[in-house]
């Protein structure tokens, strides 16, 4: 007959859960990290709010230009690249961030090779995004530093 009601300091994994081998300390280290993470995730989330706002301004003074005779396409476009700007470098990494944080939070409260295994698909995604969007921005920036001495040479 099995034992139900099982001692919890034996420890106790369903069938596709395997306990890791992790001391206490490593995994207190871990939620500090996940914690991190977190403040890290809700600052870029702020950053996003920040940059959107900074978008609506723009709009709100092209639509005061226009008043005055001006042209509002300009204001437009750069309350676009605002918003694209902001969801490139802040909304889409806190989002991933915080999905890495959530995943490595509960792997340190059940220590469990499935969960592991989850925060690092997830981390493995946070980290992806973030070395393409370095490389294209180390791209741009190159090229910008040859259009400029291009320029200067002209």
């Amino acid at each position: 007959m099995d034992n139900y009601y099982q001692n919890p300091s034996q420890g106790f994994a369903p069938e596709n859960q395997v306990p890791t081998n992790l001391t206490p300390y490593t995994l207190q280290r871990i939620k500090e990290t996940a914690t991190w993470m977190r403040v890290v995730s809700v600052i870029l989330f702020i950053l996003t709010a920040l940059i959107f706002l900074a978008a609506i301004g723009v709009l709100a003074a092209g639509s005061g230009l226009r008043s005055f005779g001006g042209r509002s396409g300009f204001s437009s476009a750069v309350a676009i690249l605002y918003i694209l700007l902001g969801v490139i470098f802040y909304l889409i990494p806190g989002i991933l961030l915080i999905a890495h944080s959530t995943r490595l939070k509960n792997f340190s409260i059940t220590n469990n090779l499935t969960d592991f295994e989850d925060a690092i698909a997830k981390g493995k995604s946070y980290w992806t995004y973030i070395g393409v969007l370095a490389l294209i921005v180390t791209i741009l920036m190159f090229i910008a530093v040859i259009i400029t001495i291009a320029a200067a040479v002209k």
